[in-house]
């Protein structure tokens, strides 16, 4: 589990965060936009955000934690590309306001339901959907060489290595897997893809992904340049000049099994630039939260659940 720190570093340092405690508080950002062309001041948009969140808290004792759950993966769901990533474009309204958000994460982070959003990977509790998939399958060393070159033609957007076992825990508020309910929208499930169980090695390397910091630490030491991979609008170079740099997938493997970024990781570090030094930095985009990506064997399909 992680430490009290990490528990509000999804609050405290993402951008996705910020965005998910206002969503929660009842927020929408296209009511933002429109009060902006209708004139309205900023600092009118900051006081909403104080009111929606006091008013949050009052009645946060009847909301389940059912609630907050689905409200998130309906988050992940659309935060990419969809009607919430017009959330980023009031991200310093958010920050102004972050006192009374704070009330929100530091709730979320003490229920019981809900404290799996900065775990590690459940090892005896994972699920994978897989298109042709067969008792043993797992992340082979082709699927690692064909990640490492995946995103040089110029039309790949998400860090996950392509082909590799991706699994989550479940089952999880009557979804079989997180996956299942907060996919990331890089990928979705079609009528191809059947869910199954996956076991664990006892012993697998883990790298846990809960802060900004875990990811930036991770494509520093295992890094390569990112030519040709696409961050639209969430990942500029956070200083004139910087390059963008992602994790060298075959290399992280000599080290670790997997990487796992928990809910809370993906709420402190996706869809924004991570400064690593001054000439370099990080995206994390495209990983589902609370998803571990197989880098070895040592984690297999055993048997189709449906």
């Amino acid at each position: 589990m992680a430490t009290n720190g990490d528990a509000l570093a999804w609050w405290s340092q993402g951008r996705a965060g910020r965005s998910l405690l206002a969503k929660i508080a009842g927020l929408e950002p296209h009511r933002f936009r429109f009060a902006l062309l209708d004139g309205t001041a900023g600092s009118t948009l900051i006081r909403h955000v104080h009111e929606a969140a006091d008013r949050w808290m009052k009645g946060a004792s009847s909301v389940r934690d059912a609630t907050i759950f689905a409200t998130a993966s309906e988050f992940v769901n659309s935060y990419a590309h969809g009607l919430d990533s017009e959330w980023r474009v009031f991200d310093e309204i958010l920050r102004a306001a972050q006192d009374s958000l704070t009330g929100i994460a530091r709730d979320i982070s003490e229920r019981p339901g809900l404290v799996w959003w900065t775990d590690s990977v459940s090892f005896h509790h994972q699920f994978a959907y897989l298109r042709d998939g067969f008792p043993g399958a797992h992340t082979t060393e082709e699927a690692m060489e064909f990640a490492a070159g995946a995103d040089l033609d110029g039309s790949t957007w998400w860090v996950s290595p392509a082909g590799a076992l991706v699994s989550s825990r479940g089952p999880m508020f009557g979804a079989p897997c997180v996956i299942a309910a907060a996919p990331d929208d890089h990928w979705m499930k079609d009528e191809q893809d059947s869910l199954w169980s996956v076991k664990v090695s006892e012993g697998a390397r883990i790298f846990d992904v809960h802060t900004r910091e875990d990811w930036s630490r991770l494509v520093a030491t295992y890094p390569r340049i990112g030519e040709g991979f696409l961050t639209f609008d969430w990942g500029p170079p956070p200083n004139p000049g910087a390059h963008l740099l992602l994790p060298d997938w075959r290399r992280v493997a000599q080290d670790w099994d997997a990487v796992h970024v928990s809910f809370g990781g993906y709420l402190s570090a996706s869809y924004e630039s991570i400064p690593i030094d001054e000439s370099h930095y990080a995206v994390l985009a495209g990983w589902h939260p609370d998803a571990t990506c197989w880098l070895t064997a040592q984690a297999r399909a055993t048997q189709q659940v449906h």
